[in-house]
């Protein structure tokens, strides 16, 4: 089970994503076969098995169960990921994934 420190800022919003900078999207889709970045965002095969994955925040963890990284249904038996680019924002953003 991966566990990722948090060296930004976080928010905790209404949100049912969670945005990571890009190098932790890498350590996480990069280890799931299939998984790839498409036009719409980080897309995995609904399939696949994806372990849990924690995060740090301050002292205490939080985790998301494997299967709750598929989101949405992205078609041809793809699953839109739950965990997505924050893009230029400098704050990790978690939303309710599960």
């Amino acid at each position: 089970m991966p566990i990722f420190p948090l060296v930004t800022s976080s928010q905790f919003l209404d949100s049912q994503l969670i945005l990571l900078d890009d190098a932790a999207l890498d350590e996480i889709y990069g280890v799931i076969r299939g998984a790839r970045m498409d036009r719409t965002g980080w897309i995995l095969p609904t399939s696949s098995r994806p372990t849990n994955i924690s995060f740090a925040v301050g002292r205490t963890f939080y985790m998301i169960s494997g299967e709750d990284l598929k989101f949405a249904d992205a078609g041809r038996g793809m699953s839109f990921g739950a965990i997505q680019s924050r893009g230029q924002n400098k704050q990790d953003i978690f939303g309710d994934v599960n």
